[in-house]
């Protein structure tokens, strides 16, 4: 055993030491730099994927549409799960046997 070895416990690895890059290579280099391999990028400009300004006054319809779309949605879910719940208690009814589960309803009548 060496005198290295016994007093840190190690067996001998080896230290790496890693060099500094700029601030282009960190990340995709070849793109960064418009080259690849092979020579010039196969993408010469991306002005072609630009988009002109969006017209704002469709873009505030269509808004509008989503939301009325949204809205009844809901609308039509909360309808359907009232009527559910509905169903469910004249089902629950009837299955315990009762008779006259349909509600009644009968008009007030005001005593002067």
């Amino acid at each position: 055993m060496s005198t290295n070895e016994s007093a840190t416990g190690d067996t001998g690895g080896q230290i790496l030491q890693f060099r500094r890059r700029g601030r282009e290579s960190i990340r995709f280099p070849r793109l960064m730099r418009n080259e690849s391999a092979d020579g010039p990028s196969p993408i010469s400009d991306l002005s072609e994927f630009e988009q002109t300004p969006d017209n704002y006054g469709q873009r505030m319809i269509v808004n509008a549409l989503a939301f009325a779309f949204t809205v009844a949605l809901m609308v039509t879910g909360i309808w359907l799960a009232d009527s559910m719940a509905e169903v469910r208690k004249k089902q629950d009814c009837a299955l315990m046997g009762r008779q006259n589960c349909a509600q009644i309803t009968s008009p007030t009548i005001v005593h002067w």
